[in-house]
């Protein structure tokens, strides 16, 4: 037991990275996806259930078949750390801070403005095959 006490921060710490590092791809391609409505990078982010996720790329898809166009929104991740450490599962949170955003349907009509906003996120990290895929968010 103490052998496995004395490996387990190294093996954390690399799990952290990774856990830290998967939120931070899935961010990386929810704001690129902002501006393309191209989820396919997004799709590979995240496990089958993740409800949030599950939400933003069908919701960023009906906008793409209604030929509406998204500009800012891009959200910035800051301050992430690693709250929960479970055998597969991490838990990461972080501030999120999504730039004001502007929806446009096709003919230019604005459908939607919002402001910034700054607000606490909670995600789950599943540790899988040597890989990081976020598995929950909580807004």
């Amino acid at each position: 037991a103490s052998a496995t006490r004395s490996a387990m921060p190294s093996s954390s710490s690399v799990d952290d990275e990774q856990a830290v590092d998967a939120v931070q791809r899935y961010y990386a391609a929810f704001n690129a996806a902002l501006t393309t409505l191209d989820t396919k990078e997004m799709r590979t982010l995240f496990q089958p259930g993740c409800i949030v996720c599950e939400q933003d790329v069908a919701e960023l898809d009906r906008m793409a078949r209604a030929g509406e166009r998204v500009t800012g929104g891009a959200t910035s991740l800051a301050n992430l750390s690693v709250t929960l450490r479970s055998e597969n599962l991490l838990g990461i949170r972080a501030t999120a801070t999504s730039a004001a955003m502007t929806i446009k349907d096709r003919s230019g009509k604005v459908l939607l403005n919002e402001s910034a906003v700054t607000a606490t996120k909670n995600f789950t990290v599943s540790h899988v095959d040597g890989r990081c895929a976020v598995e929950g968010i909580t807004k």
